[in-house]
């Protein structure tokens, strides 16, 4: 029986309510063939033990979904997805991402200095403005005169593909609407503006800029990427390089204000690590209970709620159930990192599940970035971006819930605090302002 609009009116509580059945293969009545995987086993067959017998959603492999997100590592499929990837990965190794988590924290420090004391702040419009500079500042590099407006542009863009995915009709990019508008013009913008810094770098030379390290990509055969590549994997880059990091860091802050404890933790662990110097991105490894904060922050809120899958071919799961080929396939992270089996008490907020030695879990019980070939490329860059962030901003600043307001979370591409998460500014007790210190520092904006 399909039932799409009580789908589209709650659509977590909705998979909460087919996930409460005692089936470990859930079918979800929204559309026909279409089931919800709760087994973190089977989980692990579709992502990475099997990928091949399944693809990723029909909108996304469309033609229109094409068009919509060019001919990239989001996209592709098969042996051509594997070669993009593997082409583009010296990109997100540690040494790489160093000049970019550097300049998170510099970006970090300049945004939370323009915070008053007693000033209510929407906490996620800040933290998607904060990480949208830092992907821009890493694409473009700091000396991009265009990048406000290639900022401005990506949001429109963004807007447009929620529209695009909530509303699966045909001809939905030709509607007379504002969304649709806004889009052809953005989209105008986001090409002029990568066309001009790729044939400036490609005239006078690459810089350590991702944009620079896109253009100096190899794959196996030692080819590089054509202008229309780039420019593709550039703007898949701009657009999916911030939000989840957006939305990791506001359901972080909103967790803890929820709990001073673990906030003292972490205002704690920030001072020792740091000795009163400025956050650095050496810092990172030092930081494992901040780095735990987010862990955690992502499992009970993961920014990519739902992928989906579609089976190429019949298969048997490792619970048993069996997928006919072309079934669709929900794999929802919201739902299986709240399993008890997994995460006893799931609803609690416990940084230390994450501790060394803690993670009892089998593997896929955990996928915030997905898994197997299809995992997020960019995941290591996130992950030292959220923390030195969160490390930066607690260095002098608490962010505090205002009474008695309710945090929803909102079921969009990403999962966002609805309303925008407003909270009060205050400056944090007992800490000093950084001082300078002769150790690896982040640059200067």
């Amino acid at each position: 029986m399909m039932d799409v609009v009580a789908f589209r009116r709650d659509k977590l509580g909705y998979l909460e309510r087919c996930a409460a059945a005692s089936d470990v293969v859930v079918p979800v009545p929204m559309r026909r063939h279409t089931w919800l995987l709760k087994d973190a086993r089977d989980v692990q067959h579709v992502l990475q033990t099997h990928p091949e017998r399944y693809e990723k959603g029909s909108q996304r492999r469309s033609a229109a979904g094409v068009r919509l997100a060019g001919t990239g590592l989001l996209t592709l499929a098969g042996d051509a997805h594997l070669a993009r990837k593997r082409a583009l990965q010296p990109m997100f190794a540690q040494a790489a991402i160093v000049p970019f988590a550097e300049a998170a924290v510099a970006l970090a420090e300049k945004r939370a200095s323009s915070w008053t004391a007693g000033q209510v702040v929407g906490v996620a419009v800040e933290m998607a403005g904060l990480a949208q500079d830092v992907i821009t500042q890493a694409l473009l590099g700091r000396d991009a005169s265009r990048a406000d407006e290639l900022a401005a542009a990506i949001r429109d863009r963004r807007r447009y593909i929620q529209y695009w995915f909530d509303y699966p009709v045909a001809g939905r990019d030709r509607l007379p609407l504002p969304v649709v508008w806004r889009h052809r013009r953005a989209n105008r913008v986001i090409r002029s503006i990568l066309r001009d810094e790729i044939v400036r770098r490609r005239e006078s030379g690459l810089g350590d800029d991702l944009l620079s390290l896109l253009l100096a990509a190899r794959g196996t055969d030692d080819r590089g990427l054509d202008d229309d590549d780039v420019a593709d994997e550039a703007r898949t880059i701009a657009l999916t390089g911030y939000e989840t990091v957006a939305e990791a860091l506001a359901w972080t802050w909103h967790l803890l204000a929820c709990h001073d404890e673990v906030s003292a933790r972490v205002q704690e662990e920030v001072e020792t690590v740091t000795g009163g110097c400025r956050v650095a991105a050496s810092d990172y490894d030092a930081l494992r209970y901040t780095r735990q904060v987010i862990a955690e922050a992502m499992r009970l809120y993961p920014p990519t709620w739902l992928f989906t899958r579609i089976a190429v071919a019949d298969d048997r799961l490792p619970s048993g159930a069996t997928v006919a080929a072309g079934a669709s396939l929900y794999l929802c992270p919201w739902i299986v990192h709240r399993r008890a089996m997994y995460f006893p008490d799931p609803s609690r907020f416990d940084p230390e599940r994450f501790a060394e030695g803690r993670t009892t879990w089998p593997p896929f019980a955990y996928f915030p970035f997905g898994g197997g070939r299809h995992v997020c490329i960019g995941q290591a860059l996130a992950r030292h971006e959220c923390t030195l962030i969160v490390a930066t901003i607690v260095r002098t600043l608490q962010l505090r819930s205002l009474a008695g307001r309710r945090v929803v979370p909102e079921p969009a591409i990403t999962l966002t605090p609805r309303g925008g998460l407003p909270m009060t500014v205050e400056r944090a007790g007992g800490l000093r302002s950084p001082r300078p210190c002769n150790r690896s520092a982040a640059a200067d904006v």
